[in-house]
């Protein structure tokens, strides 16, 4: 190595690192993106969280740049779900460069200067040689990690999730998957499907570890108990064989194919075969797009009128709990009532008890008592009483003079 190459060495290595994560949306973009972080990737200080029927364990993407992506996407009159080629190059120069200083910004200020660092945005799987771009003008280096999974449980969890068409959402799998793998080709990149994180998550880091020639912060004995109460099979909902690729008829040609080649780079990185056959698709898809995209009109009206009936469903939904929530509140409050009443008649019961025992005893004394030779003795007293009080005084007085 020549002074020169040493020095552009040792340039390189004073540089921050940013691990970006490519892959489908549903494909375990974010259960990866944990992963690393645990290692020691640092995670942007704005992170967008765990959200309800879409990722309860967190996304773990820069909200900002989520945002500024989608800003993007519709300057280009694009979506996330459009499966058409993006193309910066509608863009003046001008803009574009506007565009890489953003993104640069954006990293920069959400991460720091922290020396290593992990970015997941699955929209960036269109425009990866942009956005790398932007990222070394900003001085980092970028090194790519894609994770495959099954296109069959991709569009089953859209289908879930969106409400999107098998047909759609496979469209879109493959324009991911064939764009991110086609700019990242011959860079310094790892390859590794979801099943294999799931399964033994270990072995998938150090895959990583090694093919991206990097030392991660932390161990991974270190991280163990954290990582085994994150990952969970759990949170897989859906599960199928490669060979059930083949039995659906949307997905048994260019989707089984694609797959199958990635399958093939994960055991040989650098398969000639493989890469002629996603070049091969990614050029049959790309010719058909013209032919292709009315209906991408189509889809975006039913997916719109799908969406629209979710959104009533759900408001109705809404509904109808909060109804169920206030006759549950009325009916707690009624067996609350209910209950003070019965513990007010519990109550009176006791007392009713108490006072007719008392009676009871009352009257057997009384009737004691008149039977009594007490009671005999004094009866003339008694009768005494009962002279009117007239005659009384006269008695006493006439008793008095004897």
């Amino acid at each position: 190595m020549t002074p020169a190459e040493e020095n552009d060495e040792s340039q390189t290595t004073l540089r921050p690192v940013c691990i970006l994560v490519l892959g489908m949306h549903r494909s375990g973009t974010s259960a990866l993106t944990r992963v690393l972080s645990l290692l020691g990737a640092a995670l942007p200080h704005d992170v967008l969280g765990a959200q309800e029927n879409s990722n309860e364990t967190g996304h773990w993407e820069p909200t900002k740049l989520v945002d500024f992506h989608e800003e993007i996407l519709a300057e280009l009159g694009s979506t996330w779900w459009d499966w058409r080629p993006f193309e910066f190059s509608q863009l003046s120069q001008q803009r574009q460069g506007e565009i890489r200083a953003k993104i640069a910004d954006i990293i920069k200020t959400e991460y720091g200067e922290s020396p290593v660092i992990v970015v997941k945005e699955p929209r960036i799987c269109r425009f990866v040689g942009f956005f790398t771009d932007a990222l070394t003008d900003a001085g980092f280096q970028v090194r790519s990690v894609l994770i495959v999974r099954n296109p069959m449980e991709v569009t089953q969890s859209l289908a879930k999730r969106d409400g999107y068409l098998t047909g759609n959402s496979s469209l879109l799998w493959l324009r991911h998957v064939l764009d991110a793998e086609a700019a990242t080709r011959g860079s310094k990149r790892a390859m590794i499907t979801y099943e294999a994180l799931l399964t033994d998550w270990q072995s998938a880091v150090e895959k990583i570890s090694m093919e991206l020639n990097i030392e991660w912060p932390r161990k991974t004995v270190e991280i163990k108990p954290l990582v085994d109460g994150f990952l969970s099979s759990t949170h897989r909902h859906y599960e199928h064989s490669t060979d059930k690729l083949a039995q659906v008829p949307v997905l048994r040609n260019w989707v089984s194919r694609t797959y199958d080649a990635h399958l093939a780079l994960l055991q040989t990185p650098s398969s000639t075969t493989a890469f002629r056959t996603l070049d091969k698709i990614r050029n049959a898809f790309d010719d058909a797009v013209p032919i292709l995209a009315p209906l991408l009109e189509e889809t975006d009206i039913e997916l719109a009128a799908r969406a629209l009936k979710i959104i009533e469903m759900q408001n109705e939904v809404e509904r109808r709990g909060w109804q169920i929530a206030e006759h549950e509140r009325a009916i707690a409050y009624r067996d609350t009532q209910l209950q003070h009443r019965d513990t007010e008649l519990l109550e009176a019961g006791k007392i009713i008890d108490l006072v007719t025992r008392q009676r009871d005893h009352a009257l057997i004394e009384n009737e004691l008592y008149k039977n009594s030779r007490s009671w005999r003795i004094t009866k003339p007293l008694r009768q005494l009483q009962k002279v009117p009080l007239e005659i009384r005084k006269l008695v006493n007085k006439i008793l008095r003079k004897v």
